[in-house]
């Protein structure tokens, strides 16, 4: 019979009788009251025993943590005397903030306004909101000055810097079409100093003077908007594509008029012979009609013809100087056309004259040098 052997048990009796100081205890154990100290074991919990800083040779080293109990309070103290552990993120200093605590007072949009030309000849230049409005902000005291400065209103560098202040939605205003321009304006006035404005006409029959109060708000609410585009079909086959005239063209016009204006002004009070003042007056009414034929030239897009369209300026320019009379005719009634758009420039007046009451339709001169005073 086999009989199985079993191998001996490597087990052995502990010697209860061993000196407790000399036990080995796991890590993190905590002696009970009365019981020797173990050594100090890394990661142990808080209150765990932790023995002396002790040196190569076993001698207690000056200035030992001996009161170090928990993970946290050793970091502390290895930040302290060694230096923060290399690779520990560390927060990033707090930055003070530039945002400037005025910011909130800053000045805010007076007015929304729809454009006449509703952006149709200013493609991607205009920012506007969902409703198709963009919003107007009111005058700052830089850009009143400016409009107090008669050569940069000349010139019409005082209406682009001050549209460009107060209608950031518009990148290029000197661009937009002059109907545009009248709009923006006017609302720049409402947002600045109020709805009201006060306007003076002279009575053409009695020569009274009278004032009335405009509502600026109810007079942007009825403007008349301009077509997306103006083809005009001339009989001799020939379609011409305008647009509106823009601001920039406006101030060139302005210009050239009132410097001929002040030549004639000059030939007419001089002692110069007859014949020296026509020549004078002659030559100042071909330097407008020229200025005319290029302004014209400017705002034309294009001309179809049946073998293609012709977009080049200088030929557009040639084909208006030879033309026939009924074709540019044609071209400045259309000019006409839109220039009636946008806002109503008519108004209803009665004398305020007791004796008078004449009753007459009065234009109204939206002149930017007189109406932000």
């Amino acid at each position: 019979m086999n009989r199985k052997i079993v191998p001996p048990d490597d087990w052995s009796e502990p010697n209860i009788n061993i000196d407790p100081s000399k036990m080995r205890l796991p890590p993190g154990f905590i002696p009970n009251n009365g019981d020797p100290q173990p050594s100090y074991v890394p990661n142990s919990p808080a209150g765990a025993y932790t023995p002396p800083n002790l040196n190569m040779q076993g001698v207690v080293a000056p200035n030992s943590p001996m009161d170090i109990q928990t993970p946290e309070e050793a970091m502390a103290y290895m930040q302290k005397n060694l230096g923060t552990p290399q690779g520990k993120p560390q927060p990033a200093p707090v930055q003070k903030s530039n945002d400037n605590p005025l910011a909130k007072y800053f000045r805010i949009p007076g007015i929304h306004v729809t454009l006449p030309s509703r952006g149709f000849f200013n493609k991607n230049e205009i920012e506007f909101e969902m409703n198709g409005e963009i919003a107007v902000f009111p005058m700052t005291a830089s850009d009143e000055l400016r409009l107090k400065n008669p050569d940069s209103l000349m010139s019409g560098n005082s209406i682009e810097t001050v549209i460009k202040s107060c209608v950031p939605a518009i990148k290029n205003p000197k661009y937009l079409p002059i109907q545009d321009g009248d709009v923006l304006m006017l609302a720049i006035r409402a947002a600045t100093f109020g709805n009201n404005m006060a306007f003076e006409v002279e009575c053409p029959k009695c020569k009274a003077k009278n004032e009335y109060q405009l509502n600026i708000r109810e007079l942007i609410e009825t403007i008349t908007f301009l077509e997306e585009e103006y083809p005009i079909q001339l009989d001799n086959g020939l379609i011409v594509y305008l647009k509106p005239y823009t601001l920039e063209l406006q101030s060139k016009l302005n210009i050239a008029t009132f410097q001929e204006a002040k030549k004639m002004q000059y030939a007419e009070s001089s002692d110069l012979p007859e014949e020296a003042k026509l020549a004078k007056f002659s030559e100042s009414f071909k330097v407008l009609n020229d200025l005319n034929l290029e302004l014209i030239t400017s705002s034309i897009l294009g001309i179809v013809t049946p073998e293609g369209t012709v977009t080049d300026k200088k030929f557009i320019y040639d084909f208006l100087k030879n033309c026939s009379r009924q074709y540019t005719k044609v071209i400045d009634e259309t000019f006409k056309e839109m220039g009636n758009k946008g806002l109503n420039k008519k108004k209803e007046i009665i004398c305020c004259n007791e004796e008078c009451k004449h009753e007459w339709e009065s234009d109204l001169v939206f002149d930017p040098t007189s109406f932000f005073d």
